[in-house]
């Protein structure tokens, strides 16, 4: 009895899961045996990215708790393995344990594909707030301290400033990765900044007030600004729209926070942000009025 498989993996793997050029065809048409290997295949190929991932990120080393996961979760694979050759008494060429063995293998892959996602989820947004936090402490430094000679001591630091050789971000999940995303300045810098809007025009300070208060995910990482038109990336990182296709235009096709491949077509409006600032606007003006 022949059945199909859906390839995961854009490419196959070898046993030792090294990646290779893909040479299979996308859709495996075969016997329950032959369909196994294929899925087992694409389960090496997700532990090999799993790995590639914590080599890069470190947090499989600086997070236990999604260390122990891992472990608990091979351990659990290795055990449901062992169960299933000795219900079916060890007859593992038999059709009955093959068929059974793809259903394992495949749930033991979505739990894997799973895995994969929430560090990817968890790195990413550690990036984003981190790199807001930093800002922040690099504001209050530069206001605490007195502005050198030669100096503009604005506290400055986004990706549009040209006043800083670099700007970089260490993340909690990887101390030791800094990640650099300067960008030259621009004559019309200042207007290319789309602002949150406001019902009504507000002093600077009342402006900037409402800005500092805001919680982090409300700020773009690229001018630090309160969210006008945020879009999100398939990393699910959320961009001010004219400054990351700014940035994608002048820098390259690449992510400035996580440096994943991205292009502007990748680029979907984050509404529920956008509601979630309106909202914040809207009780910070109740404030103001009060």
């Amino acid at each position: 009895m022949e059945g199909f498989y859906n390839l995961l993996s854009k490419f196959s793997l070898t046993e030792s899961a090294a990646p290779v050029p893909e040479t299979a065809p996308r859709q495996v048409v075969g016997t329950p045996e032959e369909i196994a290997k294929y899925v087992y295949r694409d389960i090496l190929g997700i532990k090999n990215e799993i790995r590639s991932y914590n080599q890069v990120t470190g947090i499989l080393h600086t997070n236990s708790l999604y260390y122990k996961l891992l472990k608990l979760m091979e351990e659990d694979h290795y055990r449901q393995l062992e169960e299933l050759k000795r219900r079916c008494e060890y007859q593992v060429n038999s059709s009955v344990y093959q068929r059974k063995l793809v259903d394992l293998y495949r749930s033991q892959l979505s739990e894997l594909c799973n895995l994969l996602d929430i560090l990817k989820n968890n790195y990413n947004h550690g990036i984003h707030e981190s790199h807001i936090i930093n800002h922040r402490a690099r504001a209050k430094s530069v206001t605490a301290s007195p502005p050198r000679t030669g100096s503009h001591g604005d506290g400055n630091n986004s990706i549009f400033s040209g006043r800083s050789r670099s700007s970089s971000i260490s993340t909690q999940a990887s101390p030791k990765q800094t990640i650099p995303i300067s960008l030259e300045p621009d004559k019309n810098d200042k207007n290319e900044r789309p602002a949150a809007k406001f019902s009504q025009p507000y002093s600077q300070d009342d402006i900037e007030r409402i800005t500092n208060e805001a919680p982090d995910h409300l700020l773009d990482p690229i001018s630090f600004q309160l969210f006008s038109d945020p879009v999100i990336t398939p990393s699910g990182i959320t961009y001010e729209k004219a400054n990351i296709v700014r940035y994608l235009r002048n820098k390259g096709n690449q992510d400035p926070l996580t440096r994943v491949p991205l292009r502007e077509d990748q680029l979907y409006p984050n509404l529920v942000l956008k509601d979630t600032v309106d909202e914040y606007i809207q009780s910070k003006e109740q404030d103001i009025k009060v």
